[in-house]
Formats: C-alpha cells, sequence, structure tokens
C-alpha cells in the first residue's frame, strides 16, 4: 500500500521535470549560463574594486605592521629567503607550528612573491583581496542555488 502511494508520488515528480526539461531549449540554457557568468564577473569586480579602494585610499597602503598581515609576511620572506636554503618546504619563524599553522597560506603567499618579483607587503594583501573576492562569488553561488527557486 505504502509502495503504491510513493509510485503515484515519484511518477508524478517525473512528469513534472520531464516537462520542465523538455520547456528549456538549448538557445535558452546558453543564454542563461552567459548570463549567469556576466554576474559572476559584475560580482567579483564589485568586490575586488570595493576592497581594493579601501586597501588604496582609507588605509596606508604600506603600513601592515600592524596585524597578521605582517607577521604572515614575514613567515613568507624569511621562508623564501633563509628557510628554503636548508631545504625543501622548511618554513622560517614557526618554532614546531607547522602542523597548526598549515603550509599553504605561506606557499601562497610564496608563489606570489614570486610571480610579481617583489617582496613588499602590498603583495599578500592583494592575495588577500583576490581570495576574498572569489569568496564572494563563492557566496553568491550558494545563495543562488538554495533561494533562487521558483514556486
Amino acid at each position: 500500500m505504502i509502495g503504491k502511494f510513493f509510485d503515484k508520488i515519484l511518477a508524478e515528480d517525473e512528469e513534472i521535470t520531464e516537462k520542465v526539461r523538455n520547456k528549456n531549449t538549448g538557445k535558452e540554457r546558453k543564454k542563461f549560463r552567459t548570463k549567469g557568468f556576466v554576474w559572476l564577473v559584475l560580482i567579483f569586480l564589485l568586490a575586488f574594486v570595493s576592497r581594493l579602494i579601501i586597501l588604496l585610499i582609507v588605509t596606508k597602503p604600506g603600513y601592515g605592521v600592524i596585524g597578521d598581515v605582517f607577521h604572515h609576511w614575514q613567515i613568507a620572506y624569511l621562508s623564501k629567503t633563509v628557510g628554503f636554503e636548508h631545504g625543501f618546504l622548511r618554513l622560517w619563524d614557526f618554532k614546531g607550528m607547522e602542523f597548526y599553522w598549515g603550509l599553504l597560506h605561506p606557499l601562497v603567499l610564496i608563489l606570489g612573491f614570486t610571480i610579481s618579483q617583489s617582496v613588499s607587503i602590498l603583495v599578500p594583501q592583494m592575495i588577500s583581496i583576490i581570495f576574498g573576492s572569489l569568496s564572494v562569488v563563492v557566496v553568491f553561488l550558494i545563495v543562488e542555488r538554495d533561494f533562487n527557486k521558483k514556486a
């Protein structure tokens, strides 16, 4: 009895899904993907520009001595200049805390130093701005997926 009940419900759901699938043509899907990509780029640019304005206009760009930025910059800089001479992936100034701190952030900073060919404190700040803007895009995608349902 319960099986027949579930079969009726599931069969109706499958019919509704088929109607929706048949309704959407390839052109509409392509247009939606392009429109969605444009929204993602606009949201990324809005987040990026607003963070860049805060960094360059509101705060003093080279004054990162206070806070975590300077400490992470110092670890990445000393790891690049001193630590890697003693062995691969030997980070500097961790004092045995490599497993607690993690290796990814200093390695990304060192990669940023290598790509930009600069060891300025602006490099970690720009990396933070880029990944912060990407996180805004990810939050947008999650919210769009979960709350953009039509009745």
